[in-house]
């Protein structure tokens, strides 16, 4: 790799080009995944370009918010969206390239324009685009826009990367691994939280929001399109002047931790030993079901649960992000009495990943626990058992919330109980998934490096989880339609509709145990094999 810069940053984007055409011919599940995540990206880039083409059709003033609205969007969703995802591509990872004989700056080139290759960089400039088409003017006019709609680019780019170079150089210690996996996570949950709120803010409060984001250096950008349109070329060159210094900024960031990341060690420092003591309250438990197989894999997994980074915070903004989109649903009913506790199971959308991918949260460990003579029903028992909280919790959380606010005391411990009792219903689906489609999550310890073993397995793994829902919704009718019938006839037939969805929700995880493990002990083989070996390599 001896050649000029020019032919070493056409082989960066070759490596990228390469990774995503494998991606298509590797196996039929990848290619639905990278299939589904082109034909996502040219909707997207077709909507992206059709409302910044709109826009400029529109009055100063509403054009005015929409751009600095739809550029602030933009940049948040550069920012989070590749973490939230499952990380930026490999690559973008430095410590691949650290042996290679090349110069810094020729790597800094060459993990640039490999940023800028793929689906959604195509997308964002296919829209962008419109931008350009709708606002821009001949002369003077036309080269602020085209300018404004650069910078932008790059200050995503440089701002994106930035916080992933960051996030990785911090996971490098076992805190700094929890703060940075939470980070990523809450990051895109407020980011999603945010997009959802703004519909729902009154016409001041919305004029407000814009006048804030009009003084961040992504809205502004689009304030400084809007100006250039109106021949206000001055404000217009000096909102692009402050916006890209700031993504030169951004960029150097980006550019400084990746020369830390090539010489700090890559060890995980300050490791500390799990002992039993740290959890009084597991012992009394694990003593009462005594040396049951299942039991001691639910134990584990629940111990997992309590110190691996990524549980937690899959746990955790499950539950964050689900309770504030169940309050959403309620807000946009227009109406929030007594009966809007029950918009409280909708948390379950941003619980039930977790219960989908049963196998692939501990893949390195499977060849070892189906050796050691564990069957698989035991395996999935145990582990389905241990996902009951990334079910309950959400829903609870949600429903406790909303009977809070409306003073729904009966209502909200009505929803608790049927979520105590109606878990199995998700997490029998959850069983035929994860062994139907396993994906293995290896835990990372840097989230600059993809942590999904090929590209389009987050956007299968998101199809997978659409479809679990929706089964899941399908099952769960007749407890809907008990649980209404019963509602107003009396204690007695409050709990005997109880008594009916639990036995209801047990037989339906039973059965996806069952045809789950039948399934996994005639494939074992292939499941290993899909679990053990697809570490990441392209």
């Amino acid at each position: 790799m001896s050649g000029s810069s020019p032919s070493l940053t056409r082989t960066f984007v070759a490596i990228k080009l390469t990774i995503l055409r494998n991606s298509f011919v590797r196996d039929r599940r990848l290619r639905l995944g990278m299939t589904v995540i082109t034909a996502v990206a040219l909707i997207g880039a077709a909507a992206g370009f059709w409302r910044f083409f709109t826009q400029s059709r529109q009055g100063a003033a509403q054009a005015s918010h929409g751009m600095v609205l739809s550029f602030t969007l933009l940049f948040g969703a550069w920012v989070f969206g590749p973490i939230v995802m499952g990380g930026v591509d490999d690559t973008l990872d430095p410590t691949r390239l650290v042996h290679l004989p090349i110069s810094r700056d020729q790597m800094r080139r060459g993990l640039v324009a490999a940023s800028l290759t793929g689906h959604v960089p195509v997308a964002t400039v296919i829209a962008l685009v419109g931008a350009v088409a709708g606002f821009a003017r001949v002369g003077l006019g036309g080269f602020l826009v085209l300018m404004a709609v650069v910078v932008e680019l790059l200050l995503a780019l440089g701002a994106g990367r930035a916080l992933a170079v960051g996030l990785a150089h911090s996971s490098r210690s076992r805190r700094g691994r929890d703060v940075s996996v939470l980070m990523a996570s809450l990051g895109g949950s407020v980011l999603w939280l945010g997009n959802q709120s703004v519909r729902l803010l009154s016409a001041s409060q919305y004029e407000q929001a814009i006048r804030i984001m009009r003084w961040l250096p992504a809205g502004a950008l689009g304030q400084a399109v809007v100006d250039a349109r109106d021949g206000d070329y001055g404000v217009a060159a000096t909102r692009i002047l402050v916006g890209g210094l700031v993504a030169l900024l951004m960029l150097r960031w980006w550019m400084t931790g990746l020369d830390r990341l090539l010489i700090l060690p890559e060890s995980i420092r300050h490791e500390r030993r799990l002992s039993a003591g740290r959890f009084p309250l597991l012992g009394p438990w694990v003593r009462w079901f005594g040396p049951r197989p299942w039991a001691v894999v639910m134990m584990k997994e629940l111990r997992y649960l309590v110190r691996a980074p990524q549980r937690r915070s899959a746990l955790l903004v499950g539950t964050v992000i689900g309770a504030p989109f169940a309050f959403l649903q309620v807000l946009r009913s227009g109406h929030l009495g007594h009966g809007s506790v029950w918009f409280a199971p909708a948390a379950l959308l941003f619980g039930i990943g977790a219960s989908n991918n049963l196998l692939g949260a501990d893949a390195a460990a499977l060849w070892l626990e189906t050796s050691s003579g564990l069957r698989m029903r035991t395996l999935l028992a145990g582990k389905s058992l241990a996902a009951v909280p990334y079910v309950v919790l959400p829903v609870a959380v949600s429903a406790t919330a909303m009977g809070a606010l409306t003073g729904n005391l009966a209502g909200t411990l009505h929803v608790v109980a049927l979520t105590l009792t109606c878990w199995g219903v998700p997490l029998g689906i959850g069983c035929l998934v994860s062994v139907f489609a396993p994906f293995p999550q290896p835990d990372h310890g840097n989230p600059f490096a993809n942590r999904r073993p090929s590209a389009g397995e987050g956007c299968l793994i998101g199809v997978l989880g659409v479809v679990g829902l929706a089964v899941a919704a399908i099952l769960l009718s007749p407890v809907a339609a008990l649980t209404g019938y019963t509602l107003h006839r009396g204690p007695l037939a409050v709990t005997g509709s109880l008594v009916a969805a639990g036995a209801w929700s047990m037989g339906v995880w039973a059965a996806g145990l069952e045809l789950a493990s039948r399934r996994a002990q005639r494939h074992e083989s292939d499941l290993l094999q899909d679990l053990g070996q697809r570490r990441g390599t392209h």
